[in-house]
């Protein structure tokens, strides 16, 4: 090795510390040097400052009418004309209180059987408002001193969402599903117990205030943080959407913040979710119709999986209302939809490749699917 590449080699970045021997290379600026990864870095934090400050305008620039929303959840969601008209209304003015934040936030509390859509309205959503978002199940938190997640996590979630990007991941949205789990049912009107419910409501509090609060959590590395590291996070113009079955509340009947007190959940909490949405039990047409009929159905997908394989695969009405009725006698409604299908198409999958050129037609036979194939995809 020469004097030159010994003395090369002991040169490092001035940022960051490494040498040119643990990076692709070293260069040398005005009274100092920077490595290879520290430019990528530079370069990739200029990009996402550029975005910022066009992002008020971005969001003016998409802004929708409650009307148009409704038009856009339609091509997802089937029915729940009620909801979706006051989810619009809630969409709409989240995104004028993006543009003026003297508009106190209004977070979303959706009551909904298990497949009713919660998840799906919460992913729309965000797809609306083109922001980051984070599903967080709500039993798997804990008040503090007890074993589980604490409820900062979530933030720390909603942070690597946003690709570490914390302009945009203090304007995403958080879904806490399962909040019913949390109610205080010894309490409430309908007896149960979970001994850290109450906890977990109040530990919520601070981070879903309406108002917002800076809140503290720890990096879990990445690409800007090679160790734990402390990152505030501001939650006012992050959207929490809360939301649960609480079974034993008649959805016939209105439900107001008072009643959901009554189930479990302390007033301090439900006085952060000031709009209620209550979702209706999805019926067989209406399941049936959410197989096949909106946007990148599920039906649609799989169609598109034999379609790679050279194969038209053709699913029966009476294959798809038997599904539809199955789904709604189990009480599992949309949301197991596609683990039915994944079992009944399991074989046809398997041999998908072998059929190339023809049509795969899968009906129900006295209760049991039945494949067939014919030549041709016509």
């Amino acid at each position: 090795m020469s004097k030159k590449q010994r003395e090369n080699s002991k040169i490092s970045c001035s940022f960051c510390g490494k040498d040119s021997r643990e990076v692709d290379f070293v260069t040398a600026g005005q009274n100092a040097y920077i490595c290879s990864e520290c430019i990528d870095l530079v370069t990739e934090i200029a990009a996402e400052k550029r975005n910022k400050n066009t992002s008020a305008k971005t969001q003016e620039s998409i802004l929708k009418t409650p009307a148009e929303i409704v038009a856009h959840m339609n091509k997802h969601i089937i029915n729940q004309v009620k909801a979706k008209r006051k989810i619009a209304i809630a969409i709409n003015n989240h995104r004028k209180r993006l543009l003026d934040p003297t508009i106190t936030k209004s977070n979303i509390l959706i009551q909904g059987s298990s497949g009713s859509g919660k998840t799906l309205i919460a992913q729309t959503i965000a797809k609306i408002l083109n922001v980051p978002f984070i599903i967080v199940d709500a039993t798997s938190f804990t008040e503090s001193g007890y074993v589980g997640d604490d409820v900062e996590n979530i933030l720390g979630r909603l942070y690597n969402a946003a690709n570490e990007d914390m302009a945009r991941a203090e304007q995403g949205i958080v879904f806490i599903d399962e909040i019913d789990k949390k109610a205080d049912r010894q309490t409430g009107a309908f007896k149960t117990r979970d001994v850290s419910g109450i906890g977990v409501q109040q530990a919520l509090l601070k981070i879903i205030d309406d108002h917002g609060a800076k809140i503290s959590f720890q990096a879990e590395g990445g690409r800007r943080h090679s160790q734990k590291e402390t990152i505030t996070m501001d939650t006012a113009n992050i959207l929490f959407i809360a939301g649960g079955a609480f079974v034993d509340i008649d959805k016939s009947i209105p439900a107001t913040h008072e009643t959901f007190i009554k189930y479990g959940m302390i007033p301090e909490f439900m006085g952060r979710f000031p709009a209620i949405v209550q979702l209706e039990d999805l019926t067989t047409v209406e399941v049936r119709h959410i197989l096949t009929d909106v946007e990148n159905s599920i039906v649609s997908q799989y169609q598109r999986l034999f379609k790679a394989d050279g194969v038209k695969l053709v699913l029966s009405d009476s294959l798809l209302d038997h599904i539809a009725e199955q789904a709604v006698k189990k009480g599992i409604g949309a949301r197991g939809l596609r683990a039915m299908l994944e079992n009944i198409l399991s074989d046809a999958m398997f041999e998908s490749s072998d059929h190339s050129g023809r049509t795969c037609t899968i009906d129900i036979v006295d209760g049991v699917p039945t494949t067939t194939y014919k030549k041709g995809r016509k």
